[in-house]
């Protein structure tokens, strides 16, 4: 239960800290605020909590932003070539 929200966080520095002391944070927010957009400013992913899905659970490997972006136009075009050869007889 983190404040104000049941939420999925990656285990950090920050998580680490603040973790079973809900009622601490809540109380600091003020000043726990301030930190966090300075981390997250610089990109410190330590001191800054990282929210997560439920679908973070499904998330098998990391591939390269190419390699994605193919695969999605690939998929794009088999799902449109198969509306379009439905649609015109093929």
């Amino acid at each position: 239960m983190w404040p104000g929200a049941i939420s999925r966080l990656r285990r950090n520095a920050f998580i680490d800290r603040w973790a079973g002391r809900e009622w601490a944070l809540r109380q600091h927010r003020a000043a726990v605020s301030e930190e966090v957009g300075a981390a997250r400013r610089v990109g410190d992913v330590e001191e800054a909590p990282l929210f997560f899905g439920q679908d973070a659970g499904l998330i098998n490997d990391v591939a390269p932003a190419g390699l994605i972006v193919e695969t999605m136009v690939s998929h794009a075009d088999e799902i449109i070539s198969g509306v379009a050869g439905g649609a015109i007889g093929n």
